[in-house]
Protein backbone atom coordinates (compact mmCIF):
# COMPACT_ATOMS: atom_id res chain seq x y z
CA UNK A 1 0.00 0.00 0.00
CA UNK A 2 0.81 3.66 0.07
CA UNK A 3 3.19 4.97 2.73
CA UNK A 4 3.71 8.56 3.91
CA UNK A 5 6.86 9.55 5.78
CA UNK A 6 6.81 12.35 8.34
CA UNK A 7 10.38 13.41 9.19
CA UNK A 8 11.11 14.52 12.74
CA UNK A 9 12.08 18.19 12.81
CA UNK A 10 15.64 18.96 13.93
CA UNK A 11 17.98 21.93 14.41
CA UNK A 12 21.61 22.51 15.35
CA UNK A 13 22.76 23.86 18.70
CA UNK A 14 26.28 24.49 19.98
CA UNK A 15 27.32 21.76 22.38
CA UNK A 16 28.03 24.22 25.19
CA UNK A 17 24.53 25.72 24.83
CA UNK A 18 23.08 22.21 24.79
CA UNK A 19 24.85 21.35 28.06
CA UNK A 20 23.85 24.63 29.68
CA UNK A 21 20.18 24.22 28.71
CA UNK A 22 20.14 20.61 29.79
CA UNK A 23 21.54 21.60 33.19
CA UNK A 24 19.15 24.56 33.51
CA UNK A 25 16.05 22.53 32.68
CA UNK A 26 17.14 19.59 34.82
CA UNK A 27 16.44 21.87 37.79
CA UNK A 28 12.78 22.32 36.78
CA UNK A 29 10.50 20.63 39.32
CA UNK A 30 8.97 17.27 38.44
CA UNK A 31 11.46 16.62 35.65
CA UNK A 32 13.81 13.65 36.01
CA UNK A 33 16.04 11.99 33.45
CA UNK A 34 16.38 8.27 34.16
CA UNK A 35 19.38 7.69 31.91
CA UNK A 36 22.98 7.88 33.02
CA UNK A 37 24.82 7.50 29.71
CA UNK A 38 27.83 9.47 28.60
CA UNK A 39 31.00 9.46 26.57
CA UNK A 40 33.69 6.89 27.12
CA UNK A 41 36.46 8.43 29.23
CA UNK A 42 39.72 9.37 27.55
CA UNK A 43 42.77 7.36 28.61
CA UNK A 44 45.12 10.35 28.87
CA UNK A 45 44.82 13.75 30.51
CA UNK A 46 45.70 15.56 27.25
CA UNK A 47 43.13 13.48 25.37
CA UNK A 48 40.50 14.42 27.96
CA UNK A 49 41.29 18.15 27.62
CA UNK A 50 41.38 17.97 23.81
CA UNK A 51 38.00 16.21 23.83
CA UNK A 52 36.48 19.04 25.89
CA UNK A 53 37.73 21.76 23.53
CA UNK A 54 36.63 19.80 20.48
CA UNK A 55 33.11 19.44 21.85
CA UNK A 56 32.83 23.15 22.68
CA UNK A 57 33.06 23.97 18.96
CA UNK A 58 30.64 21.26 17.82
CA UNK A 59 27.05 21.68 16.94
CA UNK A 60 24.81 18.85 17.99
CA UNK A 61 21.57 17.88 16.32
CA UNK A 62 18.54 18.38 18.50
CA UNK A 63 15.10 17.06 17.70
CA UNK A 64 11.58 18.17 18.42
CA UNK A 65 10.91 15.79 21.25
CA UNK A 66 9.05 16.18 24.54
CA UNK A 67 10.86 13.39 26.38
CA UNK A 68 13.04 13.81 29.48
CA UNK A 69 14.74 17.20 29.46
CA UNK A 70 14.67 17.56 25.68
CA UNK A 71 11.46 19.55 25.56
CA UNK A 72 13.29 22.89 25.71
CA UNK A 73 14.47 22.38 22.11
CA UNK A 74 10.96 22.86 20.68
CA UNK A 75 11.30 26.62 20.24
CA UNK A 76 14.78 26.34 18.70
CA UNK A 77 13.57 23.75 16.18
CA UNK A 78 10.43 25.77 15.43
CA UNK A 79 12.49 28.92 14.69
CA UNK A 80 14.86 26.89 12.53
CA UNK A 81 11.93 25.57 10.47
CA UNK A 82 10.53 29.09 10.04
CA UNK A 83 13.92 30.26 8.74
CA UNK A 84 13.89 27.37 6.23
CA UNK A 85 10.32 28.26 5.23
CA UNK A 86 9.17 24.73 6.08
CA UNK A 87 5.57 24.26 7.12
CA UNK A 88 5.52 20.93 8.94
CA UNK A 89 7.00 20.21 12.35
CA UNK A 90 6.75 16.69 13.69
CA UNK A 91 7.06 16.43 17.48
CA UNK A 92 7.60 13.04 19.07
CA UNK A 93 7.37 11.70 22.58
CA UNK A 94 7.08 8.42 24.41
CA UNK A 95 4.60 8.11 27.29
CA UNK A 96 7.17 6.47 29.58
CA UNK A 97 9.58 9.37 29.13
CA UNK A 98 7.23 12.27 29.84
CA UNK A 99 7.32 14.37 32.97
CA UNK A 100 4.87 16.94 34.35
CA UNK A 101 7.38 19.67 33.46
CA UNK A 102 7.71 18.51 29.83
CA UNK A 103 3.93 18.41 29.42
CA UNK A 104 3.54 21.91 30.87
CA UNK A 105 6.23 23.24 28.53
CA UNK A 106 4.60 21.51 25.56
CA UNK A 107 1.18 22.99 26.40
CA UNK A 108 2.73 26.46 26.63
CA UNK A 109 4.56 25.97 23.32
CA UNK A 110 1.35 24.89 21.56
CA UNK A 111 -0.63 27.82 22.96
CA UNK A 112 2.12 30.27 21.87
CA UNK A 113 2.27 29.07 18.23
CA UNK A 114 -1.33 27.88 17.79
CA UNK A 115 -2.68 31.06 16.20
CA UNK A 116 -0.98 30.57 12.83
CA UNK A 117 -0.69 26.79 12.74
CA UNK A 118 -2.82 23.67 12.43
CA UNK A 119 -2.15 20.69 14.67
CA UNK A 120 -2.78 17.01 14.01
CA UNK A 121 -2.18 13.98 16.18
CA UNK A 122 -0.87 10.88 14.38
Amino acid sequence: GKMVEYPIATAGELYIEYCYNRYRYSKVGNNWNWGNGGDLPSKTRSGFIANIFKKLAWKVGVGSCIDYQSFFHLRLVYKSLLNQKRKDMVIIGHPKNLSPASLEYFEQFVSDVKGSNNFRTL
